[in-house]
């Protein structure tokens, strides 16, 4: 019995990690909307699979700084 009391622990603190914790720790040091990286990753999730997933969030913050200072420079001219 105390084996399903400490998967169902897991399960719990794992899906509060995941769902809460990780996007709103990882958005508010990139500056990205905890949604945006939830649906990056069900998408990444869903087009690569495990990698896909992995590497999202990065890729989409490289993208991110790229394209903010293109703007930025695009603005100064």
């Amino acid at each position: 019995m105390s084996l399903v009391y400490n998967v169902i622990i897991v399960l719990i603190v794992q899906q509060i990690d995941g769902n809460l914790v990780y996007p709103n720790v990882i958005g508010k040091s990139l500056e990205i909307h905890p949604l945006t990286i939830i649906i990056i990753l069900l998408a990444a999730g869903n087009i690569a699979g495990l990698m896909g997933m992995i590497l999202a969030i990065p890729l989409y913050a490289i993208v991110k700084v790229i394209l903010v200072h293109l703007y930025n420079i695009y603005q100064l001219d």
